[in-house]
């Protein structure tokens, strides 16, 4: 009943963060770059607070957006990257009128235990990650 208890107050307060929410503008596209706009501070708080309810011990220390494709065309997140790149953390961006908005219906995964592949990407089913070495995992957290 405990853990049932610390789950829910972890939804709770990563809906509660200041980007956990819809629509919150992450980003815009300038000169055919994509730059992130919102305060690090900002990326540092949620992924901080994701990553302790994955129970993954790491500090994302470089974000960036990135562009990717699956079979329902191209899609956009941000993602966070730990000093040695073994852990990725992302989430779905929206982009609109050259602003990229958070897109929170499809969770925050982070793919975890492999410096080189293990990224994640998403396709109809949800999140996945790609080129997984043998230690690769991946967890998922409700962030909306």
């Amino acid at each position: 009943m405990k853990k049932v208890f610390l789950s829910l107050l972890t939804i709770v307060l990563i809906s509660c963060g200041s980007i956990a929410q819809e629509g919150k503008e992450i980003g815009v596209v300038e000169d055919g770059q994509y730059v992130i706009t919102v305060n690090e501070s900002f990326l540092d708080e949620h992924f901080e607070t994701v990553l302790k309810a994955q129970n993954i011990d790491a500090k994302l220390i470089r974000y960036e957006i990135i562009s990717d494709k699956n079979d329902s065309g191209e899609y956009y997140m941000l993602i966070g990257y730990n000093k040695n790149n073994s852990v990725k953390s992302a989430f779905r961006l929206k982009l609109e009128n050259d602003k990229f908005r958070a897109q929170f219906n499809y969770n925050t995964v982070t793919c975890n235990g492999c410096t080189s592949g293990c990224h994640p990407h998403a396709d109809k089913s949800g999140w996945n990650c790609d080129d997984p070495c043998e230690s690769c995992s991946k967890s998922e957290t409700i962030s909306y």
